[in-house]
């Protein structure tokens, strides 16, 4: 049982949750498997917490065990360089380096494709796996992103359905991962010497700025 394992006693409550979609995911994105997928995850990452559901049960289990989702080196590096509206992908291949990624690999689980966007309020992420043995999926990765984007675009519209019907703070996980406050920064090119300045302004200067763009452009 995970709960005789688990070390973080407040996690209890989002495993199960994750437990209990299971299925739900499962049916959701088993056309996947013609792609040659076996994984798809989605986590939705606020400050210090992080709703999540996957079509994994069997990893599901070694992730709140490990507490993955505390991997700062995965995620917050990440997150920590988005600015409002930027999104970034990553891959996750090649030879398994530390714990999560060997475990991932002994679960059958790799060559991932990795997507993250900033909100004002969160981060969203997904991802996609394949088996070891499909390094193949690599290029069709890269060939295909928009396919893969909007594809995960689609499953995360009904997760998120799911997620507001279900929605209580119970079912969060609890991370140390920290949400940086957004700035708002815009390039200035300075008449005399053409240097681009950042300048840092005040929520009504930011009002004014927009109004004074939209009404030129």
């Amino acid at each position: 049982m995970y709960l005789e394992v688990c070390a973080n006693k407040m996690q209890l409550e989002p495993y199960f949750y994750n437990s209990a979609k299971s299925d739900f995911m499962r049916d959701l994105t088993s056309p996947l498997k013609g792609f040659g997928i076996n994984h798809f995850a989605f986590i939705r990452m606020f400050d210090k917490q992080s709703f999540r559901l996957a079509d994994q049960p069997n990893w599901l289990r070694t992730y709140f065990e490990n507490e993955f989702y505390n991997d700062t080196e995965l995620y917050q590096e990440v997150i920590n360089d988005l600015e409002l509206g930027e999104e970034k992908f990553k891959f996750l291949t090649n030879q398994p380096e530390g714990p999560h990624q060997n475990l991932l690999v002994e679960n059958n689980l790799w060559h991932f494709l990795l997507h993250f966007k900033r909100s004002k309020n969160f981060v969203d992420f997904w991802c996609f796996s394949a088996e070891p043995s499909n390094s193949e999926i690599l290029n069709d990765y890269i060939g295909n992103l928009n396919k893969y984007k909007n594809i995960a675009n689609q499953l995360i519209g009904k997760i998120v359905l799911e997620m507001e019907e279900d929605c209580n703070h119970q079912k969060f996980i609890k991370t140390d991962l920290s949400l940086p406050k957004l700035k708002n920064r815009y390039a200035y090119k300075h008449l005399n010497c053409g240097q681009i300045l950042s300048i840092e302004l005040t929520e009504k200067q930011n009002q004014c700025l927009f109004f004074c763009y939209e009404r030129i452009f």
